[in-house]
């Protein structure tokens, strides 16, 4: 598997925010240790998938596993923050962002669910160029 490194501005992200999608609005503070500060994206091209890891201020915890409509998401068992997610290749933000729902609307995970869908067209592009570089 290639991986490369993405990095990503955690201030973006480390501040108030709203939380979408829900019936009410919902405001919260982010605290930092819930914002990663750098995504590591891997592609097995014999899959044809693709592995985002993230990695926050403190990363040593025990995880479970979900898995929802061709996205699998680890998930820490005490923090319950995003640590990875793996998807198919051809995997559309439309179709992740529908797998992700359920994820999304909590609030530990909100704020890595908004770095993918920014970073989703990036991931995608990081994925096939690691293809190319490994022919």
């Amino acid at each position: 598997m290639t991986e490369r490194l993405l990095e990503i501005n955690p201030a973006k992200y480390d501040e108030s925010s709203e939380l979408e999608g829900l019936e009410e609005e919902e405001h919260f503070f982010v605290s930092p240790h819930h914002v990663p500060l750098e995504l590591r994206v891997g592609y097995d091209p014999a899959k044809s998938l693709v592995s985002v890891r993230f990695s926050y201020l403190t990363d040593q915890e025990a995880t479970e596993l979900l898995q929802e409509q061709g996205i699998s998401v680890e998930i820490g068992s005490n923090s319950r923050r995003i640590i990875a997610v793996e998807f198919k290749g051809s995997l559309k933000w439309t179709e992740a962002a529908k797998a992700l729902g359920p994820v999304r609307k909590q609030v530990n995970h909100y704020v890595t669910y908004t770095v993918l869908r920014d970073k989703w067209s990036e991931l995608l592009r990081l994925a096939q160029g690691a293809t190319r570089h490994s022919r």
